[in-house]
């Protein structure tokens, strides 16, 4: 009799220890909203509602662009995003006249903090309504203009990407005086034909920068190498000249 007692607790201690798991985990899981967009066909093709890790943190859609907002990115939920823009690329590519042919897409990944990881768009644009791009002024390094992502503004010490590797055209990092950070981009994308270094500060530590361009040069030696010292001033480096 009191083994048959035992045996009814013991079951109920695990009813109740598996409703609070669910109960715990759904709290933890954001809800997916749908978002009002004019271009339903494009999100769905690209998988916002289909990938589990993959929520929507904000939409803007203005007349020339849109951008959208994805969260939470981390090293554990990078394979998910990686398709996101994968998706993208091959939906575009398969219907080229989708968008506007003069139109700018931003993709922002953003960390659970809020915070900006990683961000791809489809121009190099002098438009500094971007965060990252209010001195960059490259769009003569344009070969062409289509809606694939084809630019990767990363900040120097972003890391929740580890071991994703993201296709990217160019690939636009951030320089700070507290130095470079992470320089072997080589570890998170592929396809890359130039990496430019952005100075986000107004210093004269040549010696420093060209450190770090070395550094940059020497895992990705592959790629043309550019440096914008604030607020115009171009480098582009040459391991014979330093």
């Amino acid at each position: 009799m009191k083994q048959g007692k035992h045996l009814k607790k013991t079951h109920l201690y695990f009813v109740l220890s598996m409703m609070l798991v669910v109960f715990l985990t759904g709290c933890g899981r954001k809800e997916k909203i749908k978002i009002n967009s004019s271009y339903d066909e494009w999100l769905d093709a690209i998988g916002i509602y289909e990938y589990p890790h993959v929520y929507s943190n904000g939409y803007h859609e203005y007349k020339n662009g849109l951008k959208l907002y994805l969260g939470d990115f981390d090293s554990e939920t990078a394979d998910e995003y990686k398709k996101i823009i994968d998706n993208h690329n091959a939906f575009v590519e398969k219907n080229p006249d989708y968008f506007p042919e003069d139109f700018d897409i931003d993709i922002i990944f953003e960390k659970h903090s809020g915070s900006t990881a990683l961000r791809f768009s489809n121009r190099m644009d002098k438009d500094t309504d971007k965060d990252w791009t209010d001195y960059i002024k490259l769009s003569e390094m344009e070969t062409e203009k289509n809606h694939c992502m084809r630019y990767a503004y990363v900040s120097s010490f972003t890391t929740g990407f580890l071991w994703t590797e993201f296709e990217a055209e160019t690939i636009i990092i951030e320089y700070d005086k507290y130095g470079m950070g992470e320089t072997d981009m080589s570890r998170y994308f592929t396809g890359y034909k130039r990496i430019i270094v952005n100075n986000y500060f107004d210093d004269d530590d040549e010696t420093n920068v060209m450190n770090c361009l070395e550094k940059i040069w020497q895992a990705t030696p592959e790629a043309e190498v550019y440096y914008q010292h604030y607020p115009d001033k171009w480098i582009k480096y040459d391991p014979e000249e330093n």
